[in-house]
């Protein structure tokens, strides 16, 4: 893929070592992006040959949040970061009401409840709320729910 100057800049931040991080560089290297990680070396998501950039992280989030916040007051910048996994979005959470976060966090949580992204029945009620397309969906916990809710969704 040709890639110009242009391109974006999107860093994402990986703790875990898990299989789905992995496709992410791939994803948006081929949306055109200049893709950067800043992940434990040793994580499957850093071999990829669609990372431009490697920022030597840790397998603990809230060492790789704690990172970031350097990393991004040296000066980096970048047009969009990703938390890429649920236990690096956790800790995320938990830290973005410093002032370090305000300028990239996908919600401003002095208006959106931050925990919308932490737990997927709301966040999916908010995206719709807002107007934003979702395929439909059926909440539910109990066996004879979810059958019922298979039915209703096709």
């Amino acid at each position: 893929m040709n890639r110009t100057l242009k391109a974006p800049r999107v860093l994402c931040v990986a703790s875990p070592d898990w299989i789905g991080v992995t496709r992410l560089p791939r994803v948006l290297g081929r949306a055109g992006c200049r893709t950067a990680l800043l992940a434990d070396p040793r994580n499957m998501a850093a071999r990829s040959r669609f990372v431009d950039d490697l920022i030597p992280g840790d397998r603990d989030p809230a060492a790789n949040v704690e990172r970031l916040r350097v990393h991004l007051a040296s000066g980096a910048a970048y047009d969009w970061i990703i938390l890429a996994d649920d236990p690096t979005m956790l800790e995320g959470v938990r830290r973005c009401r410093e002032g370090w976060c305000r300028s990239w966090f996908p919600v401003d949580p002095s208006s959106v409840d931050p925990e919308i992204l932490t737990q997927k029945t709301l966040f999916m009620a908010a995206a719709g709320a807002a107007g934003v397309p979702v395929p439909r969906s059926i909440a539910s916990c109990a066996p004879g729910e979810l059958r019922a809710a298979a039915r209703a969704v096709g």
